[in-house]
């Protein structure tokens, strides 16, 4: 209900607060005392069409405060989901409708304190209040709110959402079997091409990334023997060479600097620190060329092995080309396309599900 209006600067009206109680308020007075002007300022509010002729003469603008209690809210779902669409709070046991004309002609709205426009005040504002006049129209007269009336007189408004809920279930129900049950050739042809695609997918049985890896894996078979060279010159270079006449390597060069090094550190301990870092570094360089040992020790050139995976990718190959540019493509496909095949074959979801469904629907529709 309205709790309170307050205008300040509104054509004759310098400044009125008049507040309203529960039940019926009645403001009288002679012609011309201002009961029009009250109404005009409380149709501006609620966002009627006002222009800078409604400000007071001498005045820099007019303002106009509605106070409706927030309880309305409550008890109109369409006020509500309008209000929290733009963002107003509406917690506070007040709702506060501001409207400000400038003697320029500019206006601005608030509801709750927070900004917006006359369209959404005034379709906030018309389910408020109806103004009766003689060139107004009452929601009374207006069809689409009639059952919005009566809802709310007989406390249904929540039943009526739930059976809307339920009649649209209904409908969408027997929506998809009519979508099933018509032109059967086509489905049949449908259903074969599903069962295909399902097949195909799932007897290959892709793994997300599964293409990525077995690339990597192509490389280094396919490159399994540079591979090796070239990891056996790298330890060569470390640990030296016997093909080069016991060629000395990195690691031997180092042992010859720690050994110097000692010698010279017993006549100057300021080279004792250069020669923990040589003995670290050679530490690392024993490390790397182990590791190196190992991995030589694992490569392994395998055409059958590299066979399996050119044909691997392939399959994966023509799997991409079919469903999807990347491999979890081609399984969200697999899974949309079986859980289609499992509705129009009767499985969960399926016409016989959908039958039963919707026939619970027309039994408790009919209670």
């Amino acid at each position: 209900m309205l709790l309170e209006l307050a205008i300040q600067d509104f054509a004759i009206i310098d400044r009125v607060r008049i507040p309203f109680e529960p039940g019926l308020n009645a403001i009288t007075g002679e012609t011309g005392a201002g009961k029009s002007i009250l109404i005009d300022a409380l149709g501006a509010v609620l966002g009627g069409r006002v222009g800078s002729e409604v400000v007071r003469h001498g005045a820099t603008g007019a303002r106009i405060e509605a106070i409706f209690s927030s309880a309305v809210v409550d008890t109109l779902p369409e006020l509500r989901g309008m209000l929290d669409d733009h963002g107003i709070d509406h917690d506070d046991e007040v709702l506060i409708l501001t409207r400000e004309i400038s003697a320029a002609g500019r206006t601005s709205a608030r509801i709750n304190g927070r900004s917006v426009t006359v369209g959404v005040l005034n379709r906030i504002g018309s389910l408020l209040v109806d103004i009766h006049g003689q060139s107004d129209h009452l929601s009374l007269l207006r069809t689409a709110h009639h059952l919005d009336i009566l809802d709310r007189f007989a406390q249904t408004t929540d039943m009526r959402r739930q059976v809307a809920a339920l009649v649209d279930d209904w409908h969408d129900t027997r929506r998809r079997m009519r979508e099933i049950e018509e032109n059967a050739r086509e489905r049949a042809q449908r259903l074969d091409l599903l069962r295909f695609q399902v097949e195909e997918i799932a007897t290959l049985d892709p793994k997300p990334g599964e293409d990525d890896e077995l690339m990597r894996e192509r490389t280094l078979l396919t490159n399994a023997e540079r591979i090796a060279s070239e990891v056996a010159a790298i330890r060569d270079a470390l640990v030296g060479s016997e093909r080069d006449g016991e060629a000395p390597g990195a690691l031997d060069l180092t042992r010859t600097a720690t050994r110097l090094l000692e010698d010279l550190a017993a006549m100057d301990p300021q080279l004792q620190a250069q020669r923990e870092r040589i003995v670290d570094a050679s530490a690392q360089l024993e490390d790397v060329a182990a590791e190196l040992r190992r991995y030589a020790e694992e490569i392994e050139f395998d055409p059958q092995r590299l066979q399996v995976v050119d044909d691997r990718l392939d399959d994966l190959r023509q799997l991409k080309r079919k469903y999807g540019s990347t491999l979890e493509e081609v399984i969200a496909f697999g899974a949309d396309a079986a859980a289609t095949l499992r509705e129009w074959e009767g499985g969960p979801g399926g016409i016989e599900a959908l039958i039963a469904h919707e026939r619970e629907c027309r039994t408790v529709l009919a209670d």
